[in-house]
């Protein structure tokens, strides 16, 4: 498999950031968020630090555990591309 791009790492850190908001919003701690979502707590720490990737599943059990659409979540315009319309 190909090493991340630069955006793609990027993505990956504004994903991460957009679930952390999420989740303080709603004020649940990383264990809870990582219990609801069946992950681990260092998992959910490790993503949203921007230091792991995730796999699709995994994304939409965060969603999932946030209240959120997988869409709503990875709503994250790439840097250089435009929105589609």
């Amino acid at each position: 498999m190909k090493h991340p791009s630069a955006e793609d790492r990027a993505f990956l850190t504004e994903l991460g950031r957009r679930v952390r908001r999420h989740r303080r919003y709603q004020d649940l701690t990383q264990a809870e968020l990582a219990e609801r979502a069946h992950l681990s707590r260092n998992f959910v720490a490790l993503f949203e630090a921007g230091r792991h990737g995730i796999d699709v599943v995994s994304l939409r059990w965060i969603a999932a555990a946030l209240g959120l659409s997988l869409s709503a979540l990875v709503d994250v315009p790439a840097a250089g591309h435009e929105e589609a319309r």
